[in-house]
């Protein structure tokens, strides 16, 4: 995780800079999303749901609500770097791989993936 931190952060000035939107349950922040530009393009910069609340339906609002906010800001897709794990939940709303991102350590890749929203 150490590899990660810097990446992984969210500072008072990324959420000042970027839209950042949680998801709470009886007033506990169980998931949360971020959409940064970077490159020009609108990206899911941070997508994370609280393990012990995945498939209550909670990380479907998240996302169709983050492409949402993509489409009312002009974008006509997200760009996501997605963890190699989190690829097919990406992929049941519509998003392709376009690419992959190096990380960290040396040689590990990203999927790059194209959601349209």
């Amino acid at each position: 995780m150490r590899l990660w931190e810097d990446d992984l952060t969210i500072t008072p000035a990324y959420i000042g800079n970027n839209m950042v939107v949680c998801a709470e349950q009886e007033g506990d922040v169980v998931g949360f999303y971020t959409i940064a530009e970077i490159t020009g393009e609108l990206e899911l910069d941070h997508f994370f749901l609280q393990p012990d609340h995945m498939g209550q339906g909670i990380g479907d609002a998240l996302l169709r609500h983050a492409m949402a906010c993509a489409r009312d800001n002009g974008a006509d897709a997200l760009r996501i770097v997605s963890d190699p794990n989190a690829e097919t939940f990406y992929v049941k709303y519509g998003a392709q791989r376009v690419g992959v991102v190096p990380s960290q350590p040396e040689g590990r890749e990203l999927p790059l993936l194209r959601l349209p929203v």
